[in-house]
């Protein structure tokens, strides 16, 4: 039995909501859906029961998570015992992050290395799309967690996390500004996004209504931030509307503080990847680092 369709299902037990899970897990809720199927259709069990947005654990269910909290609380145990050679590993990793990303997932990577591997320093650094590349290319940086490049080359480059991002609103700024209706309303809108010239709401406008895409060059955001809490949190304030990683914003979605607009069109579709130079020199430290991040990638 997988064992990490077992330690998915405990944090969906504990938590009662696929979505909470996926947030803390840092997968998406279909990733999550489809490992409790795949456990339920292994043990041939019924293990949960949907109400709702909720999620209760059957009498089967409740059995097995019982058993298998238990068992795998040991075999982790175990598997420290065992790493005790590997936990002596020391050293200061440097890792790009580019400005506008969430900080939730490099938190999630960081924490679980740290499990295993305690005597290891990081230093988190901020960057947009260029100082990312030359700051590896300079080493100054050992990885960088990256969208774009400029020239892809020079860099040995992992596909780490595939998410999308949708366009939504706050429920007070629809209230104030009267419902969005069609792609010709958006560009009557105040848009936040991360850059004045509003490159992401182009790509999203011009993959829905190519016709209207032409137009958003005639526009500038309301706001431009690079900050990804502060963007988050100025739509949430009802500032304007602007693209979100859905899987950040998911439980604001199910309690209805913000909605997506025109929920029928295309999101857009991002890949994170995981890059370092490709002339480089070998090291365990960053060797067992990129191991750890590409077992636990999501795509």
């Amino acid at each position: 039995m997988n064992l990490n369709k077992l330690k998915t299902f405990i944090v969906v037990a504990e938590l009662g909501s696929v979505t909470e899970a996926a947030y803390m897990l840092f997968r998406t809720q279909p990733a999550i859906s489809q490992q409790i199927k795949d456990l339920e259709k292994d043990t041939k069990l019924r293990l949960l029961e949907r109400k709702k947005s909720r999620v209760y654990l059957t009498k089967e269910g409740q059995e097995l998570y019982n058993y298998a909290k238990q068992r795998v609380r040991e075999i982790e145990d175990k598997a420290s015992e065992l790493r005790n050679d590997s936990s002596q590993l020391e050293g200061t990793l440097r890792i790009g992050v580019l400005i506008q990303m969430s900080a939730s997932f490099i938190a999630e990577i960081i924490n679980h290395f740290l499990n295993e591997y305690p005597k290891v320093d990081f230093i988190i650094t901020q960057h947009d799309h260029v100082d990312l590349e030359q700051k590896l290319l300079s080493n100054e940086l050992d990885f960088a967690f990256i969208v774009l490049y400029e020239d892809k080359k020079f860099f040995e480059i992992h596909s780490y996390f595939k998410f999308k991002r949708i366009l939504v609103a706050s429920k007070e700024y629809l209230k104030s500004r009267g419902k969005i209706k069609t792609y010709n309303d958006l560009l009557e809108q105040d848009i936040i996004e991360y850059d004045p010239n509003m490159p992401d709401f182009y790509c999203w406008l011009n993959k829905n209504s190519p016709q209207q895409s032409t137009k958003v060059k005639r526009i500038r955001a309301k706001v431009s931030i690079k900050d990804a809490e502060t963007y988050h949190q100025l739509i949430l304030k009802g500032r304007g509307i602007g693209l979100v990683n859905k899987f950040v914003i998911e439980h604001y979605l199910e309690s209805g503080k913000l909605v997506e607009i025109l929920p029928k069109s295309k999101p857009l579709y991002i890949t994170i990847d995981i890059s370092r130079r490709k002339v480089h020199t070998k090291n365990l430290l960053n060797e067992t680092f990129l191991k750890f991040v590409l077992s636990n990638r999501n795509i």
